[in-house]
């Protein structure tokens, strides 16, 4: 499943999408200039949370059990970070 149609709610500050074994890439996020909270948790075909750089707002990241992901890279600009799981 693609997350490319979510370029087009720049405004989105919440997203829910744990549990989901169709994401396979967060290509689509890096519009989403005002997410605060991200619930991914449990979506283990997802490798890389890059596209979540642009995403500063970000103050809640739940990846539990995300067991292909290799690195956290993708989370450098997000200095509001609170809770990372």
């Amino acid at each position: 499943a693609s997350l490319a149609p979510l370029n087009l709610f720049s405004k989105l500050r919440k997203l829910h999408l744990g549990y989901n074994q169709k994401i396979r890439s967060l290509d689509g996020l890096e519009n989403c200039v005002h997410l605060e909270e991200l619930i991914l948790s449990s979506s283990e075909n997802i490798s890389s949370i890059e596209p979540l750089a642009s995403c500063t707002k970000l103050r809640v990241v739940d990846l539990d059990k995300n067991v292909n992901l290799a690195s956290l890279g993708g989370l450098e600009n997000c200095v509001h970070l609170e809770e990372l799981h």
